[in-house]
C-alpha cells in the first residue's frame, strides 16, 4: 500500500496524486520490461552461472575470437565488459556522460560489478535486495539520475552481457532470465526515483481492508518472488552451465 506524506484535499486529492504517480511510474519502465514478474530458480541459476563466467576473469570465446583483431585492443574480457557496457549506456541515454566526466570507466565498472554481484546474492532474499536497491535508488537521488535511466542502464548490461558472452553463454533463456531478473530491480528503484521526481516521500504500510490509493509494485513482486521461489536446498553458483564452459577449455 502507498502513503504520500502530505495529502491535502482529501481523498480524491490522494487518488489523483495516486493515479499521476502510478503512470509515471509505468511510462519509466523500458519496452522490455516483464509486470509482474515471478522470479524462479531457474533465473537465479541461469543469472548467476553467466555472471560467474564474467567474474571468472577467464577469456570468452568472443574474447579470444576478437583479439585476433590488431585492432581489439582489451586487455582481458572484464575491461572489454566495463567500456562496453558504459558506451552502450552513453549512446542509450546522453544525458548521463557529463556525470561520469573525469571519472574511471574501469573503476565504474568495478562498482557495478558490485551492485549486480550483491543483486544476484540476495535474489533468495527479497527483502534484503529491496533495501539495498532502494539505498542505492535514494543515493542517486539528486544527482541527475532519473528513473528512466535505470531502465537504459538495463539495455546497455543486457547487450553488453550478449555481445561479451556470446551466445553459447548468454542464449535466449539466460537472457530472459536477466530480462527477468532486471525487470525486479527496476520495480523496486523506478518507483523510488520517480517519487523524487515529484516531490513525494513513500512510505511503505500495512495495506488496509479497503484501499483507497496504488498499490506500489515493489511489495506486489516482493509477495510474488516469494511465492515463486521453491528451493529444495541450496546450490552454489558453479551451475552445470558454468561447469560446461570450463569443460570446454
Amino acid at each position: 500500500m502507498l502513503r504520500f506524506t502530505k495529502q491535502m484535499g482529501g481523498i480524491n486529492s490522494t487518488r489523483r496524486r495516486s493515479d499521476l504517480f502510478d503512470r509515471r511510474v509505468r511510462e519509466s519502465y523500458p519496452s522490455y520490461f516483464i509486470e509482474n514478474v515471478v522470479l524462479t530458480h531457474t533465473d537465479e541459476e541461469l543469472t548467476s552461472a553467466s555472471w560467474s563466467v564474467l567474474m571468472s576473469g577467464n577469456p570468452t570465446d568472443e574474447f579470444k575470437a576478437r583479439k585476433k583483431d590488431p585492432a581489439f585492443q582489451y586487455i582481458s574480457t572484464l575491461t572489454w565488459f566495463y567500456d562496453t557496457f558504459y558506451n552502450k549506456f552513453f549512446e542509450v541515454c546522453p544525458d548521463v556522460k557529463p556525470m561520469f566526466a573525469n571519472v574511471s570507466i574501469v573503476h565504474q565498472g568495478k562498482l557495478l560489478a558490485t551492485v549486480i554481484g550483491s543483486a544476484l546474492n540476495s535474489m533468495r532474499k527479497p527483502a534484503v535486495l529491496r533495501k539495498k536497491l532502494l539505498e542505492l535508488a535514494k543515493g542517486h537521488n539528486g544527482k541527475g539520475v532519473k528513473a528512466a535511466h535505470y531502465g537504459g542502464m538495463g539495455s546497455a548490461l543486457i547487450w553488453s552481457l550478449e555481445l561479451v558472452l556470446g551466445k553459447t553463454i548468454l542464449d535466449e533463456a539466460t537472457k530472459t532470465a536477466w530480462i527477468r531478473m532486471y525487470s525486479f530491480m527496476l520495480t523496486i528503484m523506478v518507483p523510488e526515483a520517480v517519487s523524487f521526481e515529484m516531490g513525494f516521500v513513500l512510505h511503505d504500510i500495512e495495506a488496509p481492508k479497503e484501499s483507497n490509493g496504488v498499490t506500489l509494485h515493489t511489495l506486489q513482486s516482493e509477495m510474488s518472488y516469494l511465492r515463486g521461489l521453491t528451493f529444495s536446498k541450496s546450490f552454489g553458483y558453479s551451475s552445470s552451465k558454468v561447469d560446461r564452459y570450463r569443460d570446454s577449455k
